[in-house]
């Protein structure tokens, strides 16, 4: 099971954005056309996670928490390994597949460009920040697209923003964590400096574009909840800039779950916007 990497699913659940932001997320055909796609995305995601660890085996070995994951420490076999992408890839497709055409598409062109992530693309500085950047694009616009529903361009632009300044922020905690490992070759081509300009540039600009979609909704719905969720939002986006700054972002997913601050801006930000959404 660990080699599906169950805790990186937790990016696919922004796969709700959108029908949340909509408000329509407690339609029934709209919560469980979301679940599915979560579902199905899961299970490409995971075969690409696969496909990676079968590249980065050798690297894997050599770092110092990834020699952990199962194919790395021997756990795994190369041939079962295999195996699973085959499997995982074709239910996570042909699921896609039989349930939308449109979706299939999408789920097909993140399966496409990680593939070139894993074998060019994470090699090359700034286009690997960037193609995964895209992976949570297609996160949000899946969301959308399954139910039918409009998807604001400043959400669009958040979302991007905020995924650079995730991944910058990640690839920063590498290099000054291991500034010497082998385990990922395109740090070398980064500086720290450079790194910072990067998450800070899309931390600033994330807070910005995340206001200006405050002010399109809260012009829409008549109140100003909208604009009250940015002060949860703010904080968030600065508290993880702190774990940024010390080091502490390599791997953001358990940073939520470990980091109580975190996790309260989160809750308190999300009942806000909802309250926003059907209380208001």
């Amino acid at each position: 099971m660990n080699i599906l990497r169950p805790k990186q699913w937790t990016k696919n659940l922004f796969i709700f954005a959108v029908p949340i932001a909509a408000g329509k997320i407690l339609q029934i055909d709209v919560l469980i056309n979301t679940l599915i796609a979560i579902l199905l995305f899961s299970l490409v995601s995971s075969s690409i996670y696969i496909l990676n660890d079968i590249q980065d085996l050798d690297l894997d070995k050599k770092h110092p928490i990834k020699s952990n994951r199962p194919l790395a420490s021997g756990a795994l076999s190369l041939k079962r390994a295999y195996l699973y992408f085959i499997i995982v890839a074709v239910i996570g497709l042909g699921g896609a597949t039989l349930f939308s055409r449109e979706l299939f598409i999408l789920f097909t062109l993140y399966f496409s460009l990680q593939i070139l992530y894993i074998y060019s693309f994470k090699h090359i500085p700034i286009l690997d920040l960037f193609t995964i950047s895209f992976g949570f694009l297609i996160r949000a616009i899946s969301g959308g697209l399954i139910s039918d529903i409009p998807i604001s361009q400043w959400f669009l632009a958040v979302t991007f923003s905020g995924a650079l300044f995730i991944i910058s922020g990640k690839r920063y905690s590498e290099l000054i964590n291991f500034p010497n490992s082998d385990a990922r070759p395109v740090l070398k081509k980064y500086s720290e400096h450079f790194l910072k300009v990067i998450w800070s540039t899309s931390m600033n600009t994330c807070i910005i574009f995340y206001s200006l979609w405050a002010i399109e909704l809260g012009n829409e719905f008549k109140d100003n909840l909208a604009l009250l969720s940015t002060i949860p939002f703010a904080f968030l986006i600065f508290q993880l800039s702190n774990n940024i700054q010390r080091g502490k972002a390599e791997f953001p997913e358990e940073e939520i779950f470990q980091n109580k601050q975190v996790l309260v801006s989160i809750i308190l930000w999300v009942f806000i916007f909802m309250s926003r959404i059907y209380l208001g």
